[in-house]
């Protein structure tokens, strides 16, 4: 909405002006009937047709951001309620190809057959978007003893199929490991400081705190910096807060969980991405390196640090290489399947 509005008053639309509504779930004005353009959230939508059934039967086109959440119910009772609507419009950064895949089948039914696929290099050739730089940092920091018994699970876990304990289990111990390291975490603050210009950390693990333990330490550790922190429980009004501080201002840093951040918020005036927990989801590192491809005036390019942890160990001259490790590996195909710049580069701690 406000960057819709942003484009009205730079080239003088007066009449775009006019005709925009944002519809909030807690907006009392319901009076949309003069506008030519409504702009909502699914969650919204669906809740005003729950009072007024026909409130969508003058809508004549309709366009769906993030189009691969096409399958949730909200949608489809928006798509199937506008009764005379003549077109219907899906984007999404992230969608699912397989046309096998319920998510490909319910685009087909709601949206209609895929009709255009636009890469990351035809954006950026055409300077739609920033261009995006990878760099991969394998951090090496944990003690040998720590990595032989992480060696003989794995290997307990290939040899009984896993009958006293599963490799999600594993995975979190390597996890708690990551998290208990101050070598680790130094690390993270020593590359913040180095970075002049608005930061996004990203995070997963909400529950033991890794995020708020980057938050409350970032002050003693990298002077002169800023600090917000954002995660599931932080109201509407004051991620909107921090977003414009962080749109307007420079050297901000903003720690945020993936699952708030990496869809729905737009922060033009954003250079730097840290991945400081890893994951190897296809569609959560493209929502999450999207939110620094906006384009902004003083920005070339957006670079992502994406820290990987090596807990590998050599048996008979070959790597046994932990799920971290792995999971990098995956991201790593991700990154040159999207065709990024990436540069790798192993680091003692």
């Amino acid at each position: 909405f406000e960057n819709i509005k942003e484009y009205a008053e730079a080239s003088g639309n007066a009449d775009l002006m006019n005709s925009i509504k944002m519809l909030h779930c807690e907006e009392r004005d319901r009076n949309y009937t003069n506008y030519n353009i409504i702009i909502s959230t699914y969650q919204t939508l669906s809740s005003e047709l729950k009072k007024r059934k026909d409130f969508l039967y003058n809508i004549d086109s309709i366009i769906i951001d993030e189009a691969h959440f096409t399958h949730t119910k909200s949608i489809k009772e928006i798509i199937t309620n506008a009764k005379n609507c003549n077109f219907t419009t899906g984007l999404s950064g992230t969608l699912e190809m397989d046309e096998e895949s319920v998510e490909s089948f319910n685009l087909d039914i709601f949206l209609g057959p895929n009709v255009a696929n636009v890469s990351y290099q035809e954006l950026k050739e055409n300077k739609f978007i920033t261009p995006v730089e990878i760099k991969m940092l394998i951090l090496d920091y944990l003690e040998s003893d720590l990595r032989i018994q992480l060696y003989n699970i794995r290997k307990s876990l290939k040899i009984n199929s896993a009958k006293n304990i599963e490799p999600t289990e594993i995975l979190q111990m390597e996890r708690k490991l990551v998290q208990d390291s101050e070598k680790r975490l130094n690390f993270i603050f020593k590359l913040v400081s180095k970075l002049n210009k608005n930061t996004l950390i990203l995070f997963h693990d909400i529950k033991n705190n890794y995020g708020k333990t980057i938050y409350n330490n970032i002050y003693r550790y990298c002077d002169g910096k800023v600090a917000y922190y954002i995660d599931g429980s932080t109201d509407a009004e004051t991620r909107e807060n921090i977003k414009k501080q962080m749109e307007y201002d420079n050297n901000k840093v903003l720690i945020a969980s993936f699952g708030t951040f990496s869809t729905g918020i737009s922060i033009n005036n954003l250079h730097y991405i840290i991945f400081v927990e890893s994951f190897y989801s296809d569609k959560l590192i493209k929502q999450s390196i999207g939110r620094g491809m906006r384009l902004h005036n003083n920005k070339e390019k957006v670079i992502v640090f994406d820290l990987i942890d090596d807990f590998s160990i050599k048996v008979k001259n070959k790597a046994n290489k932990n799920f971290l490790l792995k999971h990098a590996n995956e991201r790593l195909k991700i990154y040159k399947n999207e065709g990024y710049n990436i540069e790798i580069k192993k680091i003692k701690l």
